[in-house]
């Protein structure tokens, strides 16, 4: 960040931006740097900000969420749960297994068979109870994926380990 800050110091134009704004300009010597402390004032994130996330990527004009690096590669360097498929016998009861021991399971289908395979696998994974230690939870559907020419489905337990 000071890098960048060093070298657009040097660039004139930046005052009269910085003078169209109302900023009142310093002395000749002094503008290098007063060029330099106001690029990274405005660059740096603040420290509030910083304690306030876990891995923030700041931009102080634009409200929008952006994912951090650790996310960007997160689908790359974390293991997959491998998919189940509903059209093997006992799916059902291997989706409650992986919810119980995982907290969330992922059901996968063809993308052509997905409105036949929808009203099942909804009725088995979100109606039906699941045994969780001494509880009856019930799960729910917490995301779609699509991966090529299959529907991912994953369900999840909310606030499970």
């Amino acid at each position: 960040m000071s890098v960048i800050c060093a070298l657009f110091s040097e660039d004139q134009r930046l005052d009269r931006a910085f003078q169209r704004m109302g900023l009142p300009l310093p002395s000749a010597p002094n503008q290098h740097t007063w060029r330099f402390g106001l690029l990274m004032g405005v660059l740096w994130a603040r420290g509030h900000a910083l304690r306030a996330t876990a891995l923030p990527w700041s931009n102080r004009y634009d409200a929008t969420p952006v994912d951090t690096e650790r996310l960007l590669l997160e689908q790359w360097l974390t293991l997959r749960p491998l998919p189940i498929d509903p059209s093997i016998p006992g799916w059902a009861d291997l989706a409650r297994q992986r919810l119980t021991a995982a907290g969330d399971a992922v059901v996968c289908v063809e993308a052509i068979h997905a409105r036949q395979w929808l009203p099942q696998v909804l009725r088995e994974m979100v109606v039906e109870p699941v045994q969780f230690d001494y509880l009856n939870v019930f799960a729910q559907l917490s995301g779609v994926r699509r991966r090529g020419h299959h529907i991912e489905w994953t369900f999840s337990i909310p606030e499970s380990p």
